[in-house]
């Protein structure tokens, strides 16, 4: 299956032969997704700062969109895992490269690339970070060209069964191209904005929440510029995202936010900053609390307003298949965008 790369059926086959059923088979992905948050975590506390890794932590807890695919039964929740462990080991080459850490970062390039076809996207700031990020002060730089060609390295073998694999399902994956119909306009930045942040079901129109979310990450990229690895991890996957969204749009003419999400955490560390930049001018320790729970508690709201009302459309579907299926029988569903599946 080209659209499904061979990771997660093979997850999904091994939960199923264990006997786990719906919806304990739910719990594998979302048992992926909750290793996800610390990743993360540490990820960024290693750069930015124990605040900056507990804003992160937070906000991947809270945010819809983080919710949303870490109970999907899809590829989704194992890309966000795996692409924390990719950086965190990246890390670990840029501070000392040797055998071993070169290939694990392989090791894990190879397992992401399995994981989903977008994992590719995480090379951007991956590169960015190993190569060109720098040592904080005090630290004792490795060799760059060392650090380099251990880079190259992981790439190249991380890459070449992808490589082999992809040129073997090419003409599949060619018939795929669903040619839909995206049309970006300022509102459509809106609602996708909306959509990777706190909507609780898709196509919703930008919010209050989600525009004081917007704001944050603004501050939050002034912030990167003044910091190396905000410069050039952070920056540089804010501008894969958009490189990406054109390709698609060019190519394929069809979008949707997930597609972006293996640089998702990205753009949740620039809210981050943000929002620790705009806790600096509060006198006290209270205060600023005070503004997270303030905060914390709308994104609660919304994480409750999506396990009610999020995805009705498949609700009615299975609903529709319970009352009408005989025991045995086939069942075929078509999509909102026309497409039929059984």
């Amino acid at each position: 299956d080209p659209e499904n790369v061979p990771i997660y059926i093979y997850i999904t086959g091994l939960s199923l032969r264990l006997g786990l059923a719906h919806p304990w088979l739910r719990l594998v992905p979302i048992l992926a997704s909750l290793a996800s948050i610390p990743i993360w975590a540490i990820w960024t506390r290693r750069q930015f700062g124990f605040r900056i890794g507990l804003l992160v932590a937070g906000l991947f807890t809270l945010l819809t969109f983080h919710v949303r695919y870490s109970q999907e039964l899809r590829a989704y929740p194992y890309l966000f895992l795996i692409s924390g462990i990719t950086m965190l080991v990246g890390d670990l080459v840029r501070k000392r490269p040797n055998a071993i850490r070169t290939a694990a970062l392989a090791g894990v390039i190879a397992l992401g690339c399995f994981t989903h076809h977008s994992y590719l996207l995480i090379f951007i700031p991956l590169t960015g970070l190993v190569l060109f990020a720098g040592e904080e002060p005090g630290e004792v730089a490795p060799p760059r060209r060392r650090v380099k060609w251990s880079l190259i390295v992981a790439l190249v073998f991380g890459t070449a069964p992808y490589v082999a694999w992809l040129l073997a399902t090419s003409d599949l994956l060619r018939q795929r191209l669903s040619r839909g119909a995206n049309e970006w306009t300022a509102e459509m930045v809106a609602t996708r904005w909306q959509f990777l942040t706190v909507a609780a079901a898709e196509g919703e129109p930008m919010s209050w929440l989600a525009a004081l979310l917007a704001v944050l990450a603004v501050i939050g990229l002034v912030v990167a510029l003044r910091h190396p690895v905000g410069r050039w991890v952070l920056i540089p996957a804010v501008v894969g995202i958009v490189a990406s969204e054109a390709a698609l749009v060019a190519l394929n003419r069809w979008s949707q936010g997930r597609y972006d999400l293996v640089l998702w955490p990205f753009v949740v560390m620039l809210v981050a900053l943000g929002a620790s930049r705009g806790l600096a001018p509060f006198p006290s320790r209270r205060l600023r609390a005070g503004f997270l729970v303030a905060l914390a508690i709308p994104l609660l709201f919304s994480v409750d307003r999506y396990h009610r009302t999020g995805r009705p459309h498949w609700d009615r579907k299975a609903e529709a298949s319970r009352a009408a299926r005989r025991p045995g029988e086939p069942v075929l569903a078509e999509t909102h965008w026309g497409a039929q599946c059984s």
